[in-house]
């Protein structure tokens, strides 16, 4: 279990590593995090949240942040000002993280029931499929159709 200190620390690097996966083709690390942390206060913003999500504290952490980083007069490297930036992050993670990243963390809970109850069956490769992301993504897509077909029905 990881220190409640290092979770905004974890939950940067996940989400830098979304982003990655996203855009593809980036320079070095200072300055992709740096990018990151700009297209997520433009999603932020277009998605209308920034000031409904973030208190004046938080967003004054990230615009002082790129500011800085885009002028040459800080690096985004400690370890403390990426963990107060993921603790930020955290608040807004539906924004943050890809849709697929968000299906396959939903549908995990439901693919640790599954290769339980196959494992009791006796299928031995039921422990591999906890590994495998499609198929927790797979399932939480199909966990967020049947909310929306209880919703519509």
């Amino acid at each position: 279990m990881l220190s409640p200190s290092a979770d905004g620390l974890t939950f940067f690097k996940e989400c830098l590593r979304s982003f990655r996966r996203f855009k593809r083709a980036l320079g070095s690390s200072e300055d992709e995090r740096v990018v990151f942390l700009s297209w997520v206060q433009c999603r932020l913003k277009r998605a209308r949240c920034y000031r409904r999500a973030l208190n004046s504290v938080e967003r004054g952490t990230l615009e002082l942040t790129i500011a800085l980083a885009k002028k040459g007069l800080v690096k985004v490297v400690s370890m403390d000002l990426l963990n107060a930036i993921g603790l930020v992050l955290m608040k807004v993670k539906g924004a943050v993280l890809r849709f697929c990243d968000v299906l396959a963390e939903e549908g995990r809970s439901i693919l640790a029931d599954i290769c339980r109850v196959a494992a009791s069956w006796g299928i031995g490769e039921a422990r591999s499929w906890l590994r495998d992301k499609g198929f927790a993504t797979y399932l939480g897509l199909m966990k967020r159709s049947v909310g929306m077909q209880w919703a519509a029905g």
